[in-house]
């Protein structure tokens, strides 16, 4: 019994000791301060899983990812705008619907970050759509905001801006620019709206994706990694010169169904609030949300999501890049004259 208080005496002295050497704001090992003691005979606690929990996809109604029923005419595979967007059509700052799309906004956090994911449901794949701040090759750039005025855009996201890179395969409304894939991941966008990604993209395993393609390809880009492959994130992330272990504003477009997308934008370390996700974050941010293949765009200054003609993301961000394309959804409901 003796010894048992001589023991706990000694322990009381030893810790009190310690407090003396140890000065006031220093900072001990973690290595160390996670030594958990535990009394004799108890079964010490478990440790907790932590999860990151993801907010705000819980919120799309339904109705917003089922197919839209009617028949629309085609928009034409070319340069030309999409019809206007209906004023009626704006149910509120973060939704519209005509006959022919369906788009809603939905703003979450993940990783100690605001994001914004726009879910958008199209009647005919024509309505996905691309155009350039000027001519193609060119070193043409204006704001995403503008280039989505131009060609009517209902939503908008900046693309690839493949004219800042050498090489990649790019197509864009049906029209070749380049045949120079170049080992990066490389999105393909079809006839009937399906996207494809040729991971690591050379010119053997694209001519051969190509003749085994059921259709014809309508856009392309030349940017990635490649995300989500059927529905699960990728575990071998793809490290290309695009900052992936980098916490930073991130853009991606998702494949969810049969004529369903969404586009994913997340705020960086600029903006109040959000230090900004690395590429395997947003792969597990993808997943999370429900994408069966998604894929990697520019992001950083660069990441644009314009909706009503305004470039709605990271509102608290004063730096606006000047982009050289987007990717956008158009209406193919004919105003009445």
């Amino acid at each position: 019994m003796k010894a048992m208080f001589f023991r706990l005496a000694l322990l009381v002295l030893l810790l009190a000791l310690v407090a003396l050497l140890v000065p006031s704001g220093m900072i001990i090992s973690t290595g160390y301060a996670e030594f958990e003691f535990v009394v004799p005979g108890q079964t010490p606690a478990p440790e907790e899983e932590t999860t990151e929990t993801v907010s705000g996809f819980e919120d799309v109604d339904a109705g917003y990812l089922a197919p839209l029923v009617g028949g629309v005419d085609p928009l034409p595979i070319d340069k030309s705008p999409g019809y206007a967007p209906d004023p009626n059509g704006y149910l509120s700052d973060r939704e519209y619907r005509d006959d022919s799309i369906a788009v809603r906004i939905v703003e979450g956090r993940a990783y100690d970050t605001t994001y914004l994911v726009a879910y958008v449901t199209v009647a005919d794949a024509s309505q996905i759509r691309t155009t350039v701040a000027g001519r193609h090759n060119s070193e043409d750039t204006v704001r995403g905001a503008v280039m989505a005025k131009r060609v009517n855009a209902v939503l908008a996201i900046n693309g690839d801006y493949y004219s800042y890179r050498d090489g990649g395969y790019i197509i864009r409304q049906g029209k070749q620019y380049r045949n120079y894939p170049n080992g990066l991941d490389t999105l393909f966008i079809d006839d009937k709206g399906d996207f494809h990604v040729v991971e690591y993209a050379s010119r053997e395993n694209v001519d051969a994706f190509l003749a085994e393609l059921d259709g014809e390809v309508i856009n392309s880009f030349a940017f990635g990694p490649l995300l989500v492959r059927d529905g699960k994130r990728v575990e071998e992330i793809h490290y290309f010169d695009i900052g992936t272990v980098r916490e930073t504003q991130r853009m991606g477009i998702a494949q969810i169904g049969p004529l369903q997308y969404m586009c994913v934008s997340t705020e960086g370390p600029e903006d109040p609030g959000s230090r900004g996700l690395t590429v395997e974050e947003f792969a597990e941010l993808m997943e999370t949300l429900g994408a069966d293949i998604a894929y990697n765009l520019d992001g950083g200054s660069s990441n644009t999501l314009v909706f009503q003609g305004e470039k709605i993301n990271s509102p608290q961000n004063p730096k606006i890049r000047y982009i050289f394309d987007i990717l956008y959804f158009a209406s193919a409901v004919k105003p009445e004259e």
